[in-house]
């Protein structure tokens, strides 16, 4: 089965044979020791690897900005190499990558993703943690071109739900997002186009409409009952067990739902207030409505109100 995602403008999709010739540019770009091209086509031949490619346009034309090659072993798959051009980095192409291999293996009955990152690659090592991949041991002399040392990481494949809410349902939005969950907010949208996006993207229907759970054709959704938004969180924290993982929070744009991704603190200069880039040293961008955001008190109190809603600590 021919298995793609369109996200947005973004496509991703099974590499073939024919893709080689991008593929070759953006490896030599991004490795001192890349792939050779034979190795591609090796496991182009070979049934036990899974490569997909990310496709977007560049100047109205469709180009592939990067690629992701997995090796399934049993329960497990190695990612074995994620690149992307380096015209497009920071855009939340590798993320996305990621993110769509894991669903993808998780489909396979695959429950553990294992990678190995050179140990100067601090701002890869930063990526997977983000990814919630975590630090496993270290492998000596791993890279032949220098003998640096290898950091082998793993994570746990585990399928987060992903939501939308109807009109009515705006502020819980925000605070799922706040907790890292994927949730689309339309504040104007017909109910048949509702269901047609929830059904399409796999969504769970968040709604306080007695009619729409009234139809046949709703699919999987929830019914919050509650008016105030501190109650609606935890009436959907409750009864749909949703978790409260520091891995994820904070992670997404509140304002158009994209993960958001860390960037140089010198890239917002003159985007940020003075005093801010001046006291801050983190800072964090949405790559679809290139909102910044940065650390502070804010997210203390954002952080103690969640606790104090849903009855959890330690979310530093």
């Amino acid at each position: 089965m021919l298995f793609c995602i369109v996200m947005e403008s973004l496509e991703i999709v099974p590499m073939r044979a024919a893709d080689l010739d991008e593929v070759m540019k953006i490896e030599r770009l991004c490795f001192p020791s890349p792939w050779s091209r034979a190795f591609f086509s090796q496991q182009q031949r070979s049934p036990a690897f899974e490569n997909f490619l990310a496709r977007g346009k560049d100047g109205g034309r469709k180009r592939i900005l990067g690629y992701i090659c997995l090796l399934p072993v049993g329960g497990e798959v190695h990612i074995l190499n994620v690149a992307v051009h380096p015209q497009f980095r920071r855009k939340g192409i590798a993320t996305r990558l990621i993110d769509f291999s894991l669903d993808y293996c998780l489909t396979k009955g695959i429950r553990e993703a294992l990678l190995e990152v050179r140990r100067s690659n601090h701002q890869a090592q930063e990526m997977y943690k983000k990814l919630g991949f975590k630090e496993i041991g270290i492998e000596r002399a791993y890279y032949s071109d220098n003998r640096e040392d290898a950091i082998k990481m793993c994570r746990e494949i585990e399928r987060r739900p992903k939501f939308i809410a109807d009109a009515m349902l705006g502020k819980l939005a925000r605070w799922l997002r706040i907790l890292g969950y994927d949730t689309t907010y339309f504040a104007k949208k017909a109910d048949g186009d509702l269901i047609r996006i929830a059904k399409e993207q796999e969504r769970i229907v968040l709604t306080r409409d007695t009619r729409l759970i009234k139809r046949e054709d709703l699919g999987e959704f929830f019914f919050i009952q509650n008016n105030s938004h501190w109650k609606q969180l935890q009436e959907a924290y409750q009864g749909i067990e949703l978790k409260v993982d520091p891995r994820f929070l904070l992670s997404r744009c509140l304002i158009c739902n994209a993960e958001i991704e860390r960037v140089a603190k010198e890239s917002v200069r003159g985007k940020v207030p003075e005093y801010v880039f001046k006291t801050q040293e983190r800072f964090f961008s949405c790559p679809d409505c290139q909102r910044i955001y940065w650390g502070a008190t804010h997210r203390t109190n954002i952080l103690q109100e969640i606790g104090q809603i849903l009855g959890v600590k330690d979310l530093s």
